[in-house]
């Protein structure tokens, strides 16, 4: 089947005349006619009335199908268009820290193999980011604790934990060890806000601070003597080094998980990212 006298059956239907088809397609008429006297051909069924203004039973019937061929047709045209390399992007959002651990480590061999590829980096808040996932105008999202819809394919990258961090220079400096937790600014996270206020009402305390940005509550935790309530993985070279303490455990365990739409992952180098991810982290 020649896909031009499928395009012009689909024309000549809708716009209901030969003339019309034929403007509308830049063809002579007589082209139009050998197109559709081809397809009949083929199918050895009429597919117009003689005024080739009206579908036959048959007509209408290929017509039906007609219309998924061509569209799925312009879908291939698009993808295959979209394997040029070069012209190829592809973004992700998430925080500054997990994109840092869990996205750079792969991008590095993704972009040794397509060092043409365009890539986009932001990072934000996680609410931000899922919401630049459901907007489009991002491919992939590094989110974690968060409820996720089934339009989405999820790989699991690690685990975190959130607690009350502090700086160990300024609780050694403290002489009122048990009375810590209600003299200093817990800076929180409007991201978790349900959460921090429950962790609130639990600890009595009355100078809640809720901030949008990460980078100023790990800024308040280590320079100016603010608890943060947060997800570890910003501090774990902090933890580990001792600089930073954990006064009170609130969550563990916490998945942080790569995202993206099915749909983003029917182009073929954005599943083999999401598959690289996959093996690295899940195997």
């Amino acid at each position: 089947m020649d896909l031009k006298h499928l395009q012009t059956f689909v024309v000549l239907a809708e716009k209901g005349g030969v003339i019309k088809a034929s403007m509308h397609l830049n063809y002579s008429q007589s082209s139009v006619t050998k197109h559709i006297q081809a397809l009949e051909k083929e199918f050895q069924v009429r597919l117009f009335e003689n005024n080739k203004s009206q579908l036959t039973a048959a007509g209408e019937c290929l017509y039906h199908y007609a219309k998924k061929v061509l569209f799925e047709y312009d879908s291939i045209l698009k993808e295959v268009r979209l394997e040029d390399y070069s012209h190829c992007s592809m973004s992700v959002a998430g925080l500054e820290q997990h994109c840092y651990s869990y996205f750079m480590p792969v991008f590095h061999s993704l972009y040794q193999r397509y060092p043409d590829i365009k890539v986009t980096i932001s990072t934000s808040d996680m609410e931000e980011n899922y919401k630049k996932l459901q907007e489009d105008s991002v491919d992939f999202a590094i989110i974690a604790d968060y409820f996720i819809s089934d339009e989405y394919e999820r790989c699991l990258l690690g685990y975190e934990d959130v607690g009350l961090l502090m700086s160990k220079d300024v609780y050694d400096k403290d002489s009122d060890k048990d009375t810590i937790m209600e003299r200093y600014p817990i800076f929180v996270h409007h991201f978790r806000k349900l959460n921090y206020h429950f962790f609130q009402k639990e600890l009595e305390h009355p100078h809640v601070v809720e901030c949008n940005s990460p980078e100023v509550i790990y800024k308040s935790v280590l320079q100016y003597g603010g608890i943060g309530v947060v997800g570890t993985a910003r501090y774990q070279k902090e933890l580990a080094e001792g600089t930073v303490i954990m006064l009170k455990a609130l969550d563990s365990h916490v998945p942080v998980e790569l995202v993206a739409k099915r749909s983003t992952l029917a182009h073929s180098i954005k599943r083999e990212l999401f598959e690289m991810f996959r093996k690295k982290y899940t195997q």
